[in-house]
């Protein structure tokens, strides 16, 4: 199922805009390095959405399957801000900008990649916005954000974004 992923992020007609996220955000998993000191290190990947429905269920769709260093994915849905630290990734979907303050408190300092919709979202502390340029959904990278949270982007990855902060 995650090559049908793969497909999707490479922009197929039948890919909705929940599964280019999905595929995207399964991606990353092969191009971030987390600190070995993150827990769960030697377990699951968990990719963990809050608010959007439809990318959840998309990547529920290949839940158990592997992801970067032949990790298995596990998925979370609308993770409470305690429980935030446990993820990987996380992303927040539109409408949730009211708990982006508490999230961004609750992750300073830690190992969580943040992704969101829309240039805003780099702006106060994300790290990976998603974007609709020329009717494709691309991504921008906040490396100084990333960095902050002691993640490792590769350099693969970053030449793929439509912009880099750094």
């Amino acid at each position: 199922m995650a090559s049908r992923l793969v497909l999707a992020a490479q922009g197929t007609p039948q890919a909705s805009e929940s599964d280019v996220k999905a595929a995207y955000l399964y991606q990353f998993t092969k191009y971030v390095e987390w600190p070995a000191t993150f827990a769960g290190a030697a377990n699951a990947i968990t990719l963990c959405v809050l608010g959007d429905s439809g990318v959840a269920g998309a990547l529920e769709k290949i839940a158990g399957d592997e992801a970067g260093a032949g990790r298995k994915v596990l998925v979370r849905q609308d993770p409470d801000a305690p429980h935030a630290p446990e993820c990987h990734i996380l992303f927040v979907g539109r409408g949730e900008e009211r708990q982006l303050a508490v999230l961004f408190k609750t992750l300073d300092g830690k190992s969580t990649l943040i992704a969101g919709d829309d240039m805003s979202f780099l702006r106060r502390g994300g790290m990976v916005a998603f974007i609709v340029q020329d009717r494709k959904l691309r991504f921008s990278i906040s490396l100084v954000a990333a960095e902050a949270a002691h993640l490792r982007i590769s350099s693969q990855l970053l030449r793929h974004a439509v912009q880099v902060i750094r």
